[in-house]
């Protein structure tokens, strides 16, 4: 006998995406605030990677609930909304960042807001960072050029991966009753055997008539 697997339906309710998408966005910005100044502060690299893990989980986990309260019961549409999320406020971290390591080594002042703004102004500086470095791996220089790219984009990887694999952890950690367009909050164990007739002669039929 093969085992039957459940899926959520495919549905999408547009309304539970909007709601996905407001959750991520607001939810996002601050995230991203926080996110870039505290991966400044921490210099302890075990924490820095922990600090990612959790920055992505939360920024899957805000647009997924709000989803599942719109009863988006769709995977790739939640996949979507909390990658495209993500990526903004990813993208706001790094202004934020900017900001402060300029700060932090008394380059001058800019500000976050109006480098969100302008992406090739962002980039620029992004560009001259890497040239220069901020911190390392090791005590002896700054990681810099290829090496520091390869890092930022494993970390991007990392933070989009993860928002997208909570999301879709939270919408299919529950099923979706279509008839009543609930989500089932208990769960009971079915037993699913082979349908016998009872005969006129066994001793279960006599008691039942």
């Amino acid at each position: 006998m093969r085992k039957a697997t459940y899926h959520l339906s495919g549905n999408v309710e547009p309304m539970g995406v909007i709601f996905g998408c407001a959750a991520g966005l607001a939810a996002g910005f601050p995230l991203a605030f926080v996110y870039a100044w505290g991966i400044i502060q921490i210099d302890e690299q075990k924490m820095a990677a922990i600090a990612t893990l959790v920055y992505g989980a939360a920024l899957g986990a805000a647009p997924a609930y709000a989803m599942k309260w719109g009863k988006v019961r769709n995977i790739m549409v939640a996949s979507v909304v909390a990658l495209a999320t993500a990526a903004g406020s990813l993208y706001c971290s790094w202004a934020f960042w900017a900001k402060n390591i300029l700060k932090t080594f008394e380059q001058g002042e800019v500000d976050a807001f109006s480098l969100m703004h302008k992406p090739q102004a962002l980039w620029d500086l992004v560009k001259l960072i890497n040239q220069y470095g901020t911190w390392g791996t090791t005590k002896d220089s700054p990681t810099k050029g290829a090496e520091l790219w390869a890092i930022w984009g494993l970390e991007a990887f990392v933070v989009l991966g993860i928002a997208v694999t909570i999301a879709i952890v939270i919408l299919e950690s529950q099923p979706f009753c279509e008839s009543c367009k609930l989500w089932c909050s208990a769960s009971e164990k079915l037993f699913c055997g082979e349908a016998r007739i009872l005969s006129p002669s066994s001793d279960l039929w006599r008691l039942a008539i």
